[in-house]
């Protein structure tokens, strides 16, 4: 009794007392792998809400580059990829124009795409769900130039009262592979980024507004 006592309060999780059945102490074996799985899926969800929780929290801004900014500090944790391009939908023009992105290969470019062309995005954009790709180089949209490490494509539209404001295009991912697992998860992060993004569009309507005369529209 005391030894089962001292064991338990030295951090043992368990006991199984001389002499043991194999057949018993395996089910036991079993049986604690089990819950350290369970404690470890607990344990990862914590770890990933509180993740949701500081995106949630630091994406709520008017400024576009510090949206920017968060999306890339936040994008692998959440989504389980590296890289992103954010298209915003110009409904005068109607095109989506890149806002923002963590690529090298885009740095420095204005990149309209116009709604003639046949894209990912404005099947997205179309459809208003998520559009998954994981052979991009075999779909019709691939043009014979790979942009990306690794073969997949993930389009989310960024849906405000059911119109699509924008497009978050991701690729590329330390294996390789899309981790599903987070994509079915972020919904709600995407929900927090189309709130931040329409908070910036309102934001930048009322600063044109407010330098506009009624009168000349000038």
């Amino acid at each position: 009794k005391n030894d089962l006592i001292k064991s338990i309060e030295t951090g043992a999780d368990d006991f199984v007392a001389k002499s043991y059945d194999y057949d018993f102490l395996l089910v036991k074996i079993k049986s604690m792998l089990r819950i350290k799985e369970m404690y470890d899926e607990i344990h990862d969800e914590l770890v990933y809400r509180n993740k949701i929780l500081y995106f949630a929290k630091n994406i709520n801004t008017t400024h576009l580059a510090k949206i920017v900014e968060v999306l890339e500090k936040s994008i692998e944790d959440i989504f389980g990829v590296q890289t992103f391009s954010l298209f915003l939908y110009n409904e005068n023009s109607n095109i989506l124009i890149l806002s923002g992105h963590n690529q090298e290969n885009l740095k420095d470019k204005n990149i309209i795409i116009e709604r003639n062309k046949k894209s990912i995005m404005w099947e997205s954009f179309d459809k208003k769900e998520l559009i998954i790709i994981n052979n991009f180089k075999d779909s019709p949209y691939f043009t014979g130039n790979k942009l990306h490490k690794d073969n997949f494509a993930i389009s989310f539209p960024l849906l405000l009262n059911n119109e699509v404001i924008g497009i978050l295009n991701m690729n590329n991912s330390k294996t390789g592979k899309i981790v599903n697992k987070l994509i079915k998860k972020a919904s709600i992060t995407v929900e927090h980024l189309t709130s931040a993004i329409a908070n910036f569009k309102a934001y930048n309507k009322i600063q044109e507004l407010s330098i506009i005369d009624v009168l000349t529209n000038v």
